[in-house]
């Protein structure tokens, strides 16, 4: 384990990132490592501060949307304009934007300049779809801004709503859009239009959507990061039924589950998502990995660091622990 932690801890000493928050779980225990600074010339680095963690925000989008199927508010067969009365297409379903089967485009063409209104009108009108719905598997942003969408639609702000079902349930006190201790927060990228990023979220989608939607925008920690990930190690009825987290480990179409990404080698068959900022969860039977760390600061050019993440996991995945 040490030799494991040692290469986490090379993410730093080589200069890929100022600091990183890690942690593994095997047989039944956490071993954990907070190493470095909030920046390069910031303090040393705690478990209290929050990491932008990008689109790991997806995994609370999935969660949330797999327990209104549980409570049969929603199904996952059912087209979006059942629920949403303003999208347009009426092939589209619930399942598709969670496997990346809709046929949409990465992301909304022009976010960069548009407003909130602007992206909703933008999801709403299908604008950037570029295949059939069912077709092919496309990562698409706009998918987790439709199913942000859909929970609002059918509950209330993904806010309030993912506090009351899945923050509040697990404990995870430090996990929030738009957190009101910005100092707490550790800086992500240096901007020409904003300056320092720090505790506004580093998506531009999500930015300039007031931060809060389904694709981006969580700022979390690693000790509510755990708490998450010994729910689904666990199957923790707090958050899911045995059926849908079933239907997590189970389904794998073209290397993607519901919400989660599949990493399929021989005996290894894991669920695992990244986020652009740097973040990484896996889980495998009954271990864990989580990785925090801002890759994006000062500036989103990756020197190697993406490589260095892919093979920590392959490390995790792959070598046996008597070994590490």
């Amino acid at each position: 384990m040490d030799l494991f932690m040692n290469q986490a801890h090379q993410l730093v000493d080589d200069g890929y990132v100022s600091g990183l928050a890690f942690a593994v779980y095997e047989n039944g225990i956490w071993t954990e490592t907070i190493y470095g600074t909030t920046t390069f010339e910031g303090q040393k680095l705690e478990e209290t501060h929050q990491f932008d963690v990008a689109s790991i925000t997806k995994l609370f989008t999935t969660t949330r949307i797999l327990q209104l199927c549980d409570e049969k508010v929603l199904s996952l067969d059912e087209p979006i304009q059942t629920y949403i009365n303003d999208f347009k297409n009426p092939e589209i379903t619930v399942s598709h934007c969670l496997l990346h089967r809709s046929g949409l485009s990465p992301s909304v063409t022009g976010r960069s300049e548009m407003n909130r209104e602007q992206i909703y009108l933008s999801v709403m009108n299908c604008d950037d779809l570029i295949s059939a719905p069912n077709q092919e598997t496309i990562y698409s942003c706009i998918n987790f801004l439709i199913l942000g969408y859909l929970i609002e639609a059918v509950d209330t702000d993904l806010n309030q709503s993912f506090s009351k079902s899945i923050f509040n349930p697990l404990e995870m006190t430090n996990t929030t859009f738009n957190p009101r201790q910005t100092e707490r927060c550790i800086p992500t990228e240096l901007t020409e239009k904003y300056g320092l990023l720090q505790g506004v979220v580093h998506d531009e989608t999500a930015r300039n959507c007031g931060g809060i939607v389904g694709n981006a925008g969580l700022f979390s920690t690693l000790p509510d990061l755990k708490r998450f990930m010994e729910a689904m190690l666990t199957s923790d009825s707090r958050l899911l039924s045995s059926k849908s987290y079933e239907q997590i480990r189970s389904t794998n179409i073209n290397s993607r589950s519901y919400g989660w990404n599949r990493y399929v080698y021989n005996d290894i068959d894991a669920c695992y998502h990244t986020g652009f900022t740097g973040p990484l969860l896996v889980f495998h039977d009954n271990r864990a990995m989580i990785l925090l760390a801002h890759r994006v600061h000062p500036t989103r050019e990756d020197h190697g660091y993406l490589q260095k993440r892919e093979a920590l996991m392959q490390t995790f995945l792959v070598k046996k622990r008597n070994r590490l």
